[in-house]
């Protein structure tokens, strides 16, 4: 392994990858040049939190216009920056949309890539160049896939990488140029595209939970994936330009998991029942599918020493947490919680003038344990004991100190209390403090919820907003 270089380029920083891949250079004291296109709307999001201000001293991270479909610019920005490593992985990476655009796919995706490395070529920059290619090359091939596994592209855009992939090869065996592949089977995380499946799956069950949204419609759920979580990933692009020579990688979990395990995962972590709310829309097919890819990544766990680490639930359950808000990561209680006194949740309810609304979820009750109720004002929350509950949807309206909070409460069958207006000193779970309950409600809330208790419990808090 070398050591780390000081200067990189990104085309494609603004998307997944490119957000991640950034954030990781910079944390090795690189200076980071990203190309990004002009557009009328902001797009910068997914880097909105690393960019700073070039003005400012010490700025390590610069942005560039710049696009794959014109060659001249890609020239002038390759001489100008003189990185020391270019990692390309700007494309049009929607497969759906590359059957509706081919031309511009094809436009994009494979000449982009050359207009590229003749940029490299011609400004005589010695750099090391990292193409980022993709398992929808594989295609119709049968898993497990590898470096010696025939390309079978079932997708314009799988074609488009795989002309993309060859001619990595050939500016590296023609003009001896650092070029290396790293076929990445799928890598996802709360940073994906809303349009991709995975992310619209779990942005579906957070509207869900929300009442924003009741119908998730999908294509294919036999498709089967080798998905990871996106950081892992973007670190394996650093550790192949770190390597004495260029070569190629595919790079994956080793495990496959269907589209239907992917929806199930994810709808119960929720505690949802995905059957009813996920229905077949045959415009989702794809023209050509692609039925399974499965990396086998033996080469790259001996050459880099890379092997992720994530587990495809545990990425599931990220993504999930990541589209219920920053604000909202569940807390879990087991058994050994049950004694807590007290719990302050990321000032979840320190939010003034909005209303705030959220889900306890149970998933299966236990004969005691606890819940936890937002505090005075909703500032902080503390834990309350209980006998059991399956779940209880609650909305509070809260501004700077309010002299009331209106509470909903929902049991697993019936609704408790719809609007009411309760004293601010009544936590929505009807456990008084010690102040008196109004007397005057003629729906006051029950003082405890207590269904059969059956089984081990988990508890979650959830946002509906």
């Amino acid at each position: 392994m070398r050591c780390h270089l000081q200067r990189a380029l990104i085309t494609g920083i603004t998307g997944q990858d490119g957000s991640y891949l950034a954030e990781l250079l910079l944390s090795k004291g690189y200076e980071v040049h990203g190309v990004i296109r002009r557009a009328s709307t902001f797009n910068t999001g997914r880097i909105d939190h690393i960019y700073v201000d070039p003005h400012l001293p010490n700025v390590r991270m610069f942005l560039h216009y710049g696009d794959l479909s014109t060659g001249g610019r890609l020239i002038d920005l390759i001489y100008s920056i003189r990185p020391d490593e270019v990692y390309h992985l700007g494309a049009q990476s929607h497969v759906m949309v590359s059957f509706e655009n081919p031309e511009y796919t094809g436009d994009i995706t494979a000449l982009g890539t050359t207009r590229l490395l003749d940029a490299i070529r011609r400004s005589g920059v010695a750099t090391r160049f990292y193409q980022a290619s993709s398992s929808e090359m594989f295609g119709a091939a049968p898993p497990p896939q590898n470096e010696q596994t025939p390309f079978h592209p079932r997708s314009p855009y799988g074609a488009a990488k795989v002309y993309a992939y060859w001619v990595a090869i050939n500016y590296r065996e023609a003009y001896g140029m650092f070029c290396s592949n790293g076929v990445l089977f799928n890598h996802e995380s709360p940073r994906r595209g809303p349009t991709f499946v995975t992310r619209k799956i779990t942005r579906a069950v957070a509207h869900i939970l929300a009442g924003k949204q009741d119908k998730l419609y999908l294509g294919n759920l036999e498709a089967k994936r080798d998905w990871g979580y996106a950081p892992e990933y973007v670190e394996s692009m650093w550790k192949i330009l770190q390597s004495e020579r260029p070569d190629d990688y595919a790079l994956g979990t080793g495990e496959s998991h269907t589209i239907r395990e992917f929806v199930t995962e994810a709808f119960e972590y929720a505690a949802l029942d995905w059957r009813k709310h996920v229905s077949i829309d045959d415009r989702y097919k794809r023209s050509a599918e692609v039925d399974s890819l499965r990396a086998d990544s033996k080469k790259a766990e001996r050459d880099l020493g890379w092997k992720p680490k994530i587990s495809f639930r545990e990425l599931v359950r990220i993504m999930v947490d990541g589209d219920m808000g920053p604000r909202f990561t569940p807390i879990r209680l087991r058994r050994s919680a049950l004694m807590m006194s007290a719990y302050r949740f990321q000032n979840t309810w320190k939010i003034p003038n909005r209303v705030v609304c959220g889900n306890l979820r149970v998933s299966s009750a236990l004969t005691s344990g606890i819940i936890l109720a937002p505090g005075k004002y909703g500032e902080s929350l503390r834990t309350t004991r209980f006998r059991s509950s399956d779940c209880i949807a609650f909305r509070i309206s809260s501004g700077a100190a309010p002299p009331s909070s209106c509470v909903t409460f929902f049991g697993p069958e019936r609704k408790y209390n719809s609007g009411q207006s309760l004293p601010a000193n009544i936590n929505p779970f009807g456990l008084c403090s010690r102040r008196k309950r109004d007397k005057s409600s003629k729906n006051a809330a029950p003082s405890i919820f207590n269904p059969p208790a059956r089984g081990p419990c988990m508890v979650s808090i959830w946002p509906t907003t």
